[in-house]
């Protein structure tokens, strides 16, 4: 796991699938080789954890600035081809 501290950017992606869609989170965390991926059940899940872990972390850090970039709805969203 990661320190709020330490996690540097969020991204949320989600599955082109329409019979098993999946959505999940990637941190990039500070010193880990690998991004640290949460699996949600749906988008709403996955957007609603990743703007509580962006809170947490600008709490911690002190920061206004967002580590998730959002630019209008969906536009943060990457979809993956399964």
């Amino acid at each position: 796991m990661a320190e709020f501290s330490q996690i540097q950017s969020i991204q949320t992606l989600v599955s082109d699938c329409k019979e098993h869609a999946k959505a999940c989170i990637k941190l990039r965390v500070a010193g880990a080789a690998e991004t640290l991926s949460i699996t949600c059940s749906s988008l709403d899940q996955a957007e609603s954890l990743a703007d509580l872990i962006d809170g947490y972390c600008r709490l911690v850090t002190g920061s206004n600035t967002s580590l998730w970039n959002r630019k209008g709805k969906n536009k943060n969203v990457i979809v993956v081809k399964i």
